[in-house]
């Protein structure tokens, strides 16, 4: 249980860097939820990835990296990049959604290229995801492959993950009138056996405020509880597993340009180690969008974040 437990905690951490667009290669419930117009059939449309990165003005491309950092004489000194590649870039259309994720995995050192492509009505209908070494050349190797299909409704009923050419997932969804996803089931093709299965529950915004998730037997494999303010902003996440009898509490703070400012992070159960509180500073150019942000933990000045954004105009 300690090590599935450091292993969400360490996840906690780098969340916080991670863009929402990208967290998934899918069009999920979550970003359907609280969007300013419905198609005609009364749908929300999901949100572009400009809005859930939370960024103003029409960007076009963002890299960052990530550096040591600590505090001397009560002010924060940059140190030493934590590796030589850059650590995250997004590239996106005049739309507004995410066409390209490049990012570097500082553990494993691989380089993790997303591309995004999308139908005439602007949904995502497939996503290519690409390995990237470099040795004396730079090579990229196709991995896995997302084919996303939709109903009438623009609703995203069925993904096929192809990993290596050859279909190893079918995930089909479940909506409700309102478009809310209240069921996902995950299925091999060979085989049609029931893998995993998945249920959501909604406030009346359409915020997702409980997952429940099952493993093959049916039996569940965690619990997700979920509270948002009234600007939509997710303020609480509560998992608990109740096998390794855990529960993993993140509270979510934001500043008043929508930024994370601090990540409360606890963990309960048998051997309840781990706890982190997470502090952000911000640095913002012209247009609202932060590049450069101090991460401190527990109190300690510990990293830096630099942003380069371009924009479209």
């Amino acid at each position: 249980m300690i090590a599935l437990v450091t292993a969400l905690a360490l996840c906690m951490v780098a969340c916080q860097h991670e863009n929402k667009a990208v967290s998934q290669p899918t069009q999920t419930a979550a970003a359907a939820n609280n969007a300013p117009a419905t198609n005609g059939a009364g749908i929300k449309p999901p949100k572009k990835a400009w809005e859930l990165d939370n960024l103003k003005g029409n960007v076009k491309k963002i890299t960052e990296n990530r550096y040591h950092a600590s505090e001397k004489d009560g002010k924060v000194v940059q140190g030493s990049k934590l590796q030589e590649e850059n650590d995250l870039s997004n590239t996106y259309n005049e739309k507004g959604n995410i066409i390209e994720n490049i990012r570097s995995d500082f553990k494993t050192k691989k380089i993790i290229k997303q591309v995004y492509i999308y139908n005439d009505q602007d949904l995502l209908v497939e996503t290519k995801v690409f390995e990237i070494t470099k040795n004396f050349t730079t090579s990229e190797k196709l991995k896995t492959r997302y084919e996303l299909k939709y109903n009438d409704q623009g609703l995203n009923t069925e993904t096929r993950t192809i990993f290596n050419d050859t279909l190893r997932e079918i995930t089909t969804a479940v909506f409700d009138k309102k478009g809310n996803k209240t069921q996902e089931d995950k299925k091999k093709p060979d085989t049609d056996e029931l893998f995993a299965h998945s249920v959501y529950g909604y406030d009346d915004y359409g915020n997702v405020i409980e997952t429940q998730n099952f493993d093959k037997k049916n039996t569940l494999f965690n619990k997700g509880m979920f509270s948002f303010n009234q600007k939509g902003q997710q303020t609480e996440e509560i998992w608990e597993y109740p096998q390794q009898k855990a529960t993993i509490t993140k509270k979510i703070y934001y500043d008043a340009n929508g930024n994370i400012n601090k990540l409360d992070n606890k963990i309960q159960g048998n051997n309840p180690k781990g706890d982190t509180l997470q502090e952000f500073k911000y640095e913002f150019d012209d247009k609202g969008n932060w590049i450069k942000q101090i991460m401190i933990l527990n109190g300690k000045v510990e990293g830096m974040s630099l942003r380069t954004i371009e924009y479209f105009d």
